[in-house]
């Protein structure tokens, strides 16, 4: 689909379709358009990067479950769970950070180990 189209789909410029597009491509995350339609009557592209940053922390704190466990002194049942991150969106501003200095370095070692591109955003 052209990105000028998804653009006015979106409500949003072309650049933030890119930011998107790359944020998926980075973590090969498989959004499932029709249950976010479910469960949000109305998508746009904020919801859907935070869908995707969503899916990126419940990745990472799967592959890094006893890390963070013995960081926080805390079991992680569910990663759904966890709540001591932050995800902003904004369009390109987007960003996902974990509150904690060490998990929050465990994650960017994580992710420059495992995004398929390194985009700078």
């Amino acid at each position: 689909m052209n990105n000028s189209i998804v653009s006015q789909i979106l409500d949003c410029w072309y650049l933030d379709v890119e930011f998107l597009d790359n944020l998926i491509d980075e973590f090969d995350i498989d959004l499932d358009i029709d249950c976010i339609k479910k469960e949000f009557w109305l998508v746009n592209l904020n919801l859907l990067v935070y869908k995707v940053y969503d899916e990126v922390k419940n990745r990472f704190l799967t592959d890094y479950k006893e890390e963070v466990e013995e960081i926080t002194w805390n079991s992680l049942e569910n990663v759904w769970d966890f709540e001591d991150y932050e995800i902003f969106t904004n369009y390109l501003d987007s960003h996902l950070w974990f509150n904690n200095e060490k998990i929050e370095d465990l994650f960017q070692l994580w992710r420059s180990r495992n995004s398929s591109k390194n985009y700078d955003y």
